[in-house]
């Protein structure tokens, strides 16, 4: 079967078995399908070019970004769970390609670890394709969050824990609901989609505006987009500062902070899990997008893989025996 791919700004376009596949931020096409892996804003199109497919969590909190739309399937599109956010899902067409989307490998409390079939075609994403960026174990992170947020919480601090909206901020609710979490007001519809798939997150949580309501023994979970004003202000008031973020695994990443503690809690696949993808996947050949691409198919191709990072507006045709 010959695959031709076109990497475009933010998604692809698959043709396989003459048909054409938009995958995640496509526009402007016309395709016979268009698959939406989850719903970040930067995975997501303004409108769609073809019959819709997704998860159904995806859809729904596609909803809240202005992406509305009902889910259609196909036979020849196999939607598998990618561990990444609620609802995300990679992509196998015809059997014998494969689009990971953002993913993870490993378990995280409601999150489960994709667990990738062979293919002949991967294509993948390398947001962490350095060996620099390689993250300790769940087990061992959440309880040294845990007890962070423990002795901080007893010294009479208010915490804020930082993290993006859809996804961390979720996560982080579930991680720490037993703290008498309050939620940033921005959060909300995210919630309701969470708790409507069955995540236990805090019961009755406090609903806030702003960081200026945050109370000495609370602990506030606050979207990544809040200003950095508001949290030195929030700093200088006496608050624990917490960021959650993958990019905290690197020494820089400290140094360009300002927050009091910075852990790698990523929902994307670090280094070695994402060697460990390819080695599970068996495939012909790699395409390689997003992130360290370039770094990443270099040391793939240094492993004995055929393997090539994709460029905006390349076109590729690939033969899948």
């Amino acid at each position: 079967m010959e695959v031709k791919i076109r990497f475009v700004e933010r998604g692809l376009i698959v043709r396989a078995a003459d048909k054409d596949y938009a995958i995640d931020g496509v526009e402007g096409y016309r395709c016979d399908a268009h698959v939406i892996t989850h719903a970040h804003s930067d995975h997501l199109p303004r409108s769609l070019c073809g019959a819709p497919i997704s998860s159904q969590e995806t859809a729904d909190l596609a909803a809240l970004r202005g992406l509305k739309y009902e889910p259609k399937g196909t036979c020849e599109v196999e939607l598998l769970d990618s561990g990444h956010i609620l609802g995300s899902r990679a992509v196998l067409i015809n059997g014998e390609v494969l689009y990971t989307g953002d993913f993870s490998l490993r378990d995280r409390a409601f999150l489960k670890a994709f667990r990738p079939p062979r293919a002949k075609l991967l294509i993948m994403e390398a947001t962490y394709g350095r060996k620099e960026y390689v993250f300790e174990s769940f087990r061992s992170l959440y309880a040294r969050i845990l007890n962070d947020v423990a002795k901080a919480l007893s010294a009479g601090k208010a915490v804020v824990a930082i993290g993006y909206p859809l996804g961390k901020a979720q996560l982080l609710e579930h991680l720490l609901k037993e703290f008498g979490v309050v939620v940033h007001k921005g959060l909300e519809g995210y919630r309701e989609v969470y708790k409507r798939a069955g995540v236990k997150l805090a019961n009755g949580a406090k609903v806030i505006k702003g960081l200026n309501e945050v109370e000495s023994g609370e602990l506030a979970i606050i979207p990544s987009y809040v200003k950095n004003e508001s949290l030195l202000a929030a700093k200088r008031a006496g608050c624990w500062i917490a960021e959650f973020t993958g990019w905290a695994s690197a020494p820089w990443y400290k140094a360009n902070t300002i927050a009091d503690a910075a852990y790698p809690l990523s929902d994307h696949a670090d280094f070695n899990e994402l060697i460990e993808l390819v080695r599970r996947v068996e495939p012909k050949k790699v395409f390689v997008v997003h992130g360290f691409a370039e770094d990443f198919a270099k040391t793939l191709r240094g492993e004995g893989y055929d393997a090539v990072a994709l460029k905006g507006g390349q076109d590729i045709l690939a033969n899948v025996i």
